[in-house]
């Protein structure tokens, strides 16, 4: 592991995407709302994102709740369409809100891509 803590090495990735937020509830999920989102960088476990038309105050009031959150992205990966689900581990407010995302439920095929994605850009610029 990496002395961040961090299981998987981050790498700059600048997209434009939307998103949805979902409450888990056992095995349905119910839609939120949903937005924008800028996404800053990208790892093999997460992502970290600038959400636009939501305040870190009413993500923080659903964390504080300890109640599940899903969000789904649409990444673009090589020309390649990636949909993934994350669950949020933090938000603030940094001019925008800025918010962790963890993977979960991703398949394997989807994070093989963003492996190989992440490792080849490390490659690049090293």
């Amino acid at each position: 592991m990496h002395p961040d803590r961090r299981e998987f090495e981050r790498i700059p990735y600048e997209l434009k995407s939307s998103y949805k937020v979902y409450l888990q509830k056992t095995l349905k999920k119910e839609e939120l709302f949903y937005g924008k989102a800028e996404i800053l960088n990208l790892s093999g476990g997460g992502l970290q994102v600038k959400l636009e038309d939501v305040s870190s105050d009413l993500l923080q009031d659903l964390l504080a709740q300890k109640k599940k959150l899903i969000l789904e992205f649409d990444l673009m990966i090589n020309n390649q369409p990636v949909k993934v689900n994350g669950k949020m581990m933090w938000a603030r407010e940094e001019h925008k809100t800025k918010a962790g995302i963890c993977f979960v439920d991703i398949g394997m095929d989807e994070q093989k891509i963003i492996l190989d994605y992440v490792e080849q850009n490390i490659l690049k610029n090293n």
